[in-house]
């Protein structure tokens, strides 16, 4: 995605849904409604346009997980989630490599604060090598 000019979408479906999603993106980029739009939700969360499209059910649909981590949406959860932990390791409490870790993955683009965890490199690290032997053992086991 470039900045500033939205995301690029890769269809597969009818055209009718790109259509309609074209003219939903453009009436978004209209000034004047995204002041609207943006301040009728500013009691929920202040939200930039690329953010509000980020968090659209179509554009989800076309984006891999890589792309999710670098999109606007997951920058702005993974700033409220280290803000959060008082930009501190949950764990062992370093303030430095600040990552944030998925503990599962069942609401991608729409996690809770509970779904995410904050971990220096060194824990996070560690998280994902205990998952892999575990799946390992399970493996053995079964």
């Amino acid at each position: 995605m470039t900045r500033g000019h939205g995301p690029r979408l890769c269809w597969n479906g009818s055209n009718a849904a790109k259509k309609e999603h074209e003219d939903a993106k453009k009436a978004f980029n209209d000034k004047r409604k995204r002041r609207r739009f943006l301040k009728a939700n500013s009691r929920q969360k202040r939200l930039s346009s690329l953010d509000v499209i980020t968090a659209d059910p179509m554009f989800r649909q076309k984006m891999t997980y890589n792309e999710y981590l670098r999109s606007p949406w997951w920058r702005y959860r993974r700033k409220k989630k280290i803000q959060s932990a008082r930009k501190r390791c949950e764990r062992c409490g370093a303030t430095r490599g600040l990552q944030v870790h998925h503990l599962n993955y069942n609401r991608l683009w729409g996690e809770r604060d509970s779904d995410l965890e904050v971990l220096c490199s060194g824990c996070h690290q560690h998280e994902h090598q205990v998952a892999i032997e575990m799946d390992a053992h399970m493996d053995a086991i079964a």
